[in-house]
């Protein structure tokens, strides 16, 4: 016969052989039943063995009764009639390959039980090196009488993985320890398995930056968005707060909404301020605001710089004082260049100081030597500085005419 066919019969017969023996794992006081494969019903004679130890035996030649051995007894039946073994609260000390013999003829198939305590909970011992550059987790757990036993990881939300019972994690490794994760080992065995807490983050992040905020407002101005900005990415997992005016900060979110009606605090001038803040570091932002507040009317004097319209009320004030009184036209400009229509304080200086009728006029007047100061000295201070200033931008005001005046507030604006 060759060779070749030797092996092939030799195989097979192996496995026929592998194939009667069933394996079993049960936990610590778990029961079993053992099963015998034949088709000899009802036996005269049953002996169960483990090992070379008898566990249980029954002859009929002896009588109807079973003879239990050493631990088993107590705790073991035997069915007479199938020849099922039954052993309740299993030990350690039951471990081991059975066997059983019908009519004295031992059966082909076989049992291996295991009996196996269930894992522990494990927990995760970390250790890392002095830079914490690198890191190395061991899964720990007394597995004594649970073995074997096989050591899972599973990184943030991702798969188990059977890597081992240690985990070394780079600070560079797939900038993982950006995103926050953490860590959970788990021990399996044959009857039981258990998950550890989770650990993590295990290096620090970068500090937060200093945010800043950018408003986007509706075309109407109702509302306005708030974003708490700043580049995070070296410096998860942030958490973003709020501040309005004098408040206590808020863990509102990245983005805050106001509306125009919210408890009228833009009418309080109430600002806001953010604030980035991670397991090491926080930083607030500048405050912006107030977001619907009014904007005063300026027109310009001179070269880049601004006055109010009262200041040129009072230089023309000045001038009409001098003169004794301004032209119609000249009020007439002078309304139309601070803009009659502007609902602030300044423009109702000029309507009360310029109004129509001698009632008016008087009133200015009366206006005019109020501002101006009692007596000449005060007129001669205010006309020195007119002139003072009108020298500083270079401007010479000739007060002779009414055309040479308009001119000489038109170049001053511009």
């Amino acid at each position: 016969m060759p060779n070749q066919m030797k092996l092939f019969i030799l195989l097979c017969s192996a496995k026929a052989v592998f194939s009667k023996t069933e394996i079993l794992s049960h936990k610590f006081g778990d029961n079993v039943v053992l099963k015998p494969d034949s088709r000899t019903n009802p036996p005269s004679s049953i002996l169960w063995r483990l090992g070379q130890n008898k566990v249980a035996d029954f002859d009929t030649d002896f009588g109807p009764d079973v003879t239990y051995y050493g631990d088993f007894n107590g705790r073991t039946t035997l069915d007479k009639t199938t020849g099922e073994l039954t052993i309740t609260g299993l030990r350690k000390t039951d471990e081991g390959v059975y066997s059983v013999e019908f009519n004295s003829k031992r059966l082909e198939k076989t049992y291996t039980l295991s009996v196996l305590k269930p894992v522990p909970k494990p927990t995760i011992i970390v250790s890392c090196n002095d830079n914490k550059i690198s890191c190395t987790l061991t899964c720990n757990g007394d597995t004594a009488g649970a073995e074997p036993v096989t050591y899972w990881w599973k990184v943030g939300e991702g798969n188990w993985e059977g890597i081992g019972k240690l985990l070394t994690v780079a600070k560079s490794d797939s900038k993982l320890h950006q995103k926050g994760y953490k860590y959970t080992c788990k021990l399996n065995n044959s009857v039981s398995e258990k998950v550890s807490d989770p650990i993590g983050p295990l290096f620090d992040p970068k500090p937060v930056p200093k945010p800043t905020i950018i408003v986007s407002c509706n075309d109407n101005k109702i509302s306005c968005t708030l974003t708490c900005d700043g580049d995070t990415a070296d410096a998860e997992p942030v958490t973003y707060w709020w501040k309005v005016g004098e408040g206590n900060w808020e863990g509102i979110g990245k983005l805050l909404t106001v509306a125009r009606s919210d408890s009228k605090r833009h009418q309080n001038g109430y600002k806001y301020t953010c604030k980035l803040k991670n397991s090491v570091s926080e930083k607030d932002s500048d405050p912006v605001g107030q977001l619907f507040g009014q904007t005063s009317s300026f027109v310009g004097v001179g070269v880049g710089v601004a006055i109010p319209c009262a200041a040129i009320a009072i230089l023309v004030f000045v001038v009409w004082r001098k003169k004794t009184g301004p032209p119609n036209n000249t009020v007439s400009r002078f309304r139309k260049t601070c803009g009659e229509n502007k609902e602030q304080d300044n423009t109702g200086r000029v309507d009360q100081g310029l109004g129509n009728g001698e009632n008016k006029e008087q009133d200015n007047t009366g206006r005019v030597d109020q501002g101006l100061g009692n007596g000449a000295n005060k007129e001669q201070e205010n006309s020195s500085r007119v002139e003072q200033e009108l020298e500083n931008g270079e401007q010479t005001l000739f007060i002779s005419e009414d055309k040479q005046l308009l001119s000489s507030i038109s170049r001053w604006r511009t």
